[in-house]
């Protein structure tokens, strides 16, 4: 399991993990997955869904997806923290993140959003605008757009080199808004400060997490050159789905982990601290 933290009190100092720590939240959140995995499932992919549809709400939609997101992902968090209590099924917990610092969890959502669309600004140099009419518009990153945009994926580093600040500043903030009772301002310095500290574990998650995506999207890019797209599509039907069921649930399942260790949490438990 996740190496926990050694404070002899409860703070919000972030504890300094090893780099190793990175993959191994990973694997513990694979595991955790699987101690109920249809809850997971479902409060993973019903918090995707209702970001989806909100988004495809015309002119508003992506600005409100963005405002939600954050609300509907402590709503996963909780799921998780009911998990690892092993406490029974409660109906709405997806939504229970409304009940917690909804105001400033919406805040963030905004500053996420403003933060998004300055760095893809930026980045539609280079593509002219391409990735920003997908951020505002909703459409989808299709084979067919991968297939015939080769550039597209060069494109997006100069939006996530940009964007990685405000990453580090969020990681933790939704948590620390809802369970630690934090205003936005300490919340983003106190998620900024334990990502910093950890910069070493997370550099092994991210290069883990990309690993494991890019050899799907390596296997569906060779069968677009070997296959008919039908072939491709069906393929990715078949395989990639089962896939993508297990693996968003244990990205959810690893962020919550990733609190606990960094915060010397423990699992299921409303260990706080008034910030």
């Amino acid at each position: 399991m996740s190496v926990r933290g050694t404070a002899p009190e409860l703070s919000l100092q972030a504890q300094r993990l090893p780099a190793t720590q990175g993959y191994r939240w990973i694997i513990d959140g694979f595991y955790f997955f699987l101690r109920n995995a249809p809850l997971l499932a479902f409060l993973s992919f019903g918090c995707l869904a209702l970001i989806i549809a909100v988004k495809r709400i015309p002119l508003a939609g992506p600005f409100l997806a963005f405002l939600l997101a954050p609300v509907l992902a402590v709503g996963v968090m909780n799921g998780c923290r009911s998990i690892a209590r092993a406490a029974p099924f409660r109906y709405g917990i997806l939504l229970s993140g409304f009940r917690q610092n909804v105001s400033a969890l919406m805040t963030l959502g905004g500053l996420l959003f403003a933060s998004t669309i300055s760095a893809f600004l930026v980045g539609g140099i280079f593509d002219d605008g391409v990735l920003l009419e997908l951020v505002l518009s909703g459409k989808q990153i299709t084979l067919n757009l991968l297939r015939h945009n080769a550039d597209m994926l060069k494109a997006l580093e100069l939006p996530l080199l940009l964007l990685l600040p405000m990453i580090m500043a969020v990681w933790f903030t939704p948590l620390l808004l809802a369970w630690d009772g934090c205003d936005l301002g300490r919340a983003l310095f106190f998620s900024l400060i334990a990502s910093w500290r950890n910069w070493r574990a997370f550099l092994v998650y991210v290069l883990v997490i990309a690993i494991l995506i890019a050899a799907v999207l390596g296997i569906v890019l060779l069968g677009l050159n070997l296959f008919s797209e039908v072939a491709v599509h069906f393929f990715v039907r078949i395989i990639s789905l089962p896939l993508i069921f297990i693996f968003i649930p244990t990205l959810f399942a690893s962020f919550f982990l990733s609190y606990c260790d960094v915060f010397a949490r423990e699992p299921g438990t409303d260990d706080a601290v008034a910030c």
